[in-house]
């Protein structure tokens, strides 16, 4: 074969196909090109053209890369090191750590407080800054001045990044932790609560739970920890404040548990009810400190020593033991401590509130143990749940023997 029957060998091709498939009203004209010496020339230039193109064009992108590019004129000069330049500017190689430091002691920048890595474990709050947002909180409380502390604390609650949900290892930790509440197991309870905001840094509800149950078992420096945790992530919930009160009392922090009790009140929902509660919680605390601490916040003396014996004088337990009986006609025990039901994570989006109905078993120390669900709507969205693991937490008048009440309660809504 020679060397013009190989060139015009792609032109002869492409007559072949259009004459074997013309287009229409091309039949007579595909069939002159296919005996046409000069069309199969072109069509065979035009081929061998278009292959040429694409082979120059594939070598320029496979050219080997044997020679660096020169640097720019303000790039200084790279430092030869064993005979071999850096190929990195200076500027592109990572900061190394002080020569000083050993391995693995090298401690990274900071997390920014409001990490964007989807990680349903990570916090979108730093817990490392909640122990100095408690303490501001304090000190705003210490100069007796609402208005500033309730504007500081509004400040901080708005400031707060959006809670990431609790996963459901975390939900169920929190409730099994509850259920032992409930038994007055605090010790146990506190692992349960320890693994829920663990795994939910967020789950507000969980790092006061240990802090309650942390401080029933005797473990104040623990409870403190979540207690301010719990406070950073919930300034305005007065919940917080009686609880890191309370330990702060213990601990001897006169000046802060004074005024975290006074906190307690303004804000509280029920200032009335709330009042009561610290009389209650005054007249039988074992604690001397806690007791001063409330009776100089209610009486007004904001007296820093609290190690003094309580004062016999003060008929605190004769004032709430009447009103509670005033305020239970029907024959019910008083709520003397309540937590509010949280709206379940299955009802987000759906519905607002619920309505649960449970008939509840009191213990004679006033803690419920066993939540018999009556009634609940809506339905199938966990308010039944819900509404009994917050009644876990409730602390009702001390009676005699064990009781059962009826109660409604709603979950979520304004």
């Amino acid at each position: 074969m020679s060397l013009k029957a190989i060139y015009l060998a792609p032109g002869r091709l492409i007559a072949e196909i259009q004459y074997l498939f013309p287009k229409e009203g091309q039949i007579f004209a595909s069939a002159r090109r296919r005996e046409s010496p000069l069309a199969i020339a072109i069509y065979a230039t035009l081929a061998w053209g278009a292959g040429l193109f694409l082979v120059l064009s594939l070598l320029a992108n496979h050219r080997p890369q044997d020679k660096q590019p020169p640097a720019s004129a303000t790039q200084q000069p790279s430092r030869v090191v064993s005979n071999q330049a850096a190929t990195l500017p200076v500027a592109a190689l990572p900061a190394a750590p002080p020569a000083s430091a050993t391995p693995y002691s090298y401690t990274p920048p900071s997390p920014d407080p409001r990490p964007e890595v989807d990680d349903p474990h990570a916090s979108s709050f730093d817990l490392r800054l909640a122990s100095d947002t408690a303490d501001q909180l304090l000190a705003a409380a210490r100069f007796n001045d609402e208005t500033t502390l309730v504007a500081m604390a509004d400040r901080y609650a708005a400031d707060l990044p959006a809670a990431r949900p609790p996963v459901q290892a975390a939900i169920d930790a929190n409730a099994e932790g509850l259920a032992l509440v409930g038994k007055q197991l605090y010790r146990i309870a506190t692992a349960e609560f320890s693994r829920a905001a663990e795994l939910s840094p967020d789950f507000a509800e969980a790092w006061q739970n240990l802090a309650f149950a942390s401080l029933r078992s005797d473990d104040l420096d623990r409870a403190e920890a979540a207690a301010k945790t719990s406070l950073a992530l919930g300034p305005v919930d007065s919940n917080n404040w009686v609880i890191l009160s309370e330990i702060l009392a213990r601990q001897g922090s006169a000046d802060n548990a004074v005024a975290g009790f006074r906190a307690v009140v303004t804000f509280a929902r029920n200032k009335d009810a709330t009042i009561r509660f610290l009389e209650k919680l005054a007249a039988e605390s074992d604690s001397a400190q806690v007791a001063a601490a409330i009776r100089a916040n209610l009486s007004g003396k904001a007296e820093s020593s609290v190690a003094m014996e309580p004062d016999k004088s003060v008929s605190s337990s004769d004032v709430a033991a009447a009103r509670a009986e005033a305020a239970r006609a029907d024959g019910d025990r008083a709520v003397e401590l309540r937590f509010e039901a949280r709206l379940p994570e299955a009802a987000a989006g759906v519905a607002r509130s619920g309505v649960v109905k449970i008939r509840a078993t009191i213990a004679p120390n006033g803690y419920v143990t066993y939540c018999d669900v009556l009634s609940e709507e809506p339905t199938g969205l966990g308010f039944s749940d819900a509404a009994c693991h917050a009644l876990y937490t409730w602390k009702f008048e001390e009676g005699a023997k064990s009781t059962q009440q009826v109660l409604t309660i709603k979950v979520g809504g304004p």
